[in-house]
């Protein structure tokens, strides 16, 4: 038997069928509401830009210790670290008489106007610096500290009697005065003599005690210069 014969396929309708559609004559007018406004500021070249978090920089209030300080005159001076400028660079090698006139503030030759450190308009002394940058955080007096106690020897053996003894004592196999330099070595000299006197004397006096009275979290101290100023501090110079 014959397979089947497939089913025609119907026609389509012609295309004037789908373009003839008629539209509507109108469209309806529906009213909306207007667009609000909004007011835009002019953008110029000075304008600020908008910060941002990682922008915003604010200044915390620091804690800063108060120092008292009671100069030679009396005057009660009170400061803050923050008012001490750095160290002023200075030497006396060649003004030894300058380090006396500038080193104390309660002798009667002190020289406010050759002072070059001030603060809040009063003139410091010399010996007053370690009070003025000691324990200020920060890496200023480490700088100085070496020169200073140069110029403390060197002041205090300049004020022990008058300045005629002190260049008389202080003067070269040729007769003439000695430099800074070579002050500053006698004096060191002179110093680390006395200190081994005066430890000597107490190692005499006290005996075997004398490790247990100078020792340092229960080691004996061995250094001479130090045994001495813990002699000095005790009141037996």
């Amino acid at each position: 038997m014959p397979p089947p014969l497939p089913t025609p396929l119907r026609a389509l309708p012609p295309l004037s069928t789908y373009t003839n559609i008629s539209l509507p004559s109108f469209i309806p007018n529906i009213a909306l509401p207007p667009a609000p406004l909004i007011s835009v500021p002019p953008f110029t070249m000075n304008s600020p830009l908008p910060a941002s978090d990682s922008m915003i920089t604010e200044s915390l209030p620091t804690t800063e210790s108060r120092k008292v300080l009671v100069l030679g005159n009396g005057t009660r001076l009170e400061f803050f670290n923050s008012d001490v400028p750095c160290p002023p660079s200075l030497s006396f090698a060649k003004d030894i008489p300058k380090l006396g006139r500038v080193w104390d503030d309660a002798r009667p030759e002190f020289s406010p106007s050759e002072c070059s450190l001030k603060i809040k308009g009063n003139a410091i002394a010399l010996k007053h610096w370690p009070v003025v940058y000691s324990y200020s955080h920060d890496q200023r007096w480490r700088g100085t500290k070496g020169a200073w106690d140069t110029w403390k020897w060197i002041a205090e053996r300049y004020h022990q009697s008058t300045p005629e003894n002190f260049w008389e004592e202080f003067r070269d196999e040729h007769g003439h005065t000695m430099s800074f330099t070579a002050i500053t070595r006698m004096l060191r000299k002179q110093r680390t003599e006395a200190d081994q006197r005066l430890v000597q004397q107490q190692q005499e006096q006290l005996g075997l005690e004398f490790s247990q009275q100078y020792n340092v979290r229960g080691r004996a101290m061995v250094r001479v210069s130090a045994i001495a100023k813990r002699v000095g501090k005790n009141g037996q110079l």
